[in-house]
C-alpha cells in the first residue's frame, strides 16, 4: 500500500485525486464539509479573494472548540484597520464525487462570518489544487491531487 503524503495541509495517497463540483448559486461558489467529530454538515464558500480559511465563530463554538489569541495572528481587509484573529486547530472533511474524503487539519482563522456560511476558503487550500469556474454553464470544479 502506497504511504500518504502531506499536500498542503491535507494526506493523500500519491498519485491520488479529490473532485469536488457544484452549481453557481447568485454567482458565488459553495462546498460542503463538516468538522471531525461533528456530523452536521455545513457550507463554505470558496473565495480566491480571501487568503485564508476562516471558520464561523459560531461553527467554532458550536462545536465545543476554544478559539485562541495565542497565535498572535493579525488580519487587514478593505477598510477595516489591522486587528487580532482567534485561530483554532481543526480537521475538515470535504466529500469529493467519488472517493475518499479529504481530511484537512490545520490551524484556521475564526472571525465573526455571515452565519449563512460555516467557513469561508480561501487561497491558501485552494491552491492546492485546481480551481474551474464555469460560468456560462454555471458550474464549478475543484481537483485536489497528491504529489507523487
Amino acid at each position: 500500500m502506497s504511504e500518504p503524503v502531506y499536500c498542503g495541509a491535507a494526506w493523500l495517497l500519491p498519485g491520488s485525486v479529490r473532485t469536488f463540483s457544484g452549481r453557481i448559486e447568485r454567482g458565488q461558489c459553495w462546498l460542503e464539509f463538516r468538522v471531525q467529530g461533528h456530523g452536521e454538515l455545513r457550507r463554505a464558500l470558496i473565495d480566491t479573494g480571501h487568503s485564508d480559511v476562516t471558520l464561523s465563530r459560531d461553527l467554532v463554538l458550536a462545536c465545543g472548540m476554544q478559539p485562541s489569541f495565542a497565535d498572535g495572528y493579525r488580519v487587514e481587509s478593505i477598510g477595516r484597520v489591522v486587528r487580532p484573529v482567534a485561530t483554532c486547530r481543526a480537521t475538515l472533511l470535504f466529500s469529493p464525487r467519488r472517493g475518499d474524503d479529504l481530511a484537512v487539519t490545520d490551524s484556521f482563522l475564526v472571525d465573526d462570518v455571515d452565519p449563512r456560511m460555516g467557513a469561508i476558503l480561501g487561497m491558501a487550500l485552494l491552491s492546492r489544487g485546481v480551481l474551474t469556474v464555469d460560468g456560462p454553464a454555471g458550474e464549478w470544479e475543484w481537483r485536489v491531487k497528491s504529489p507523487g
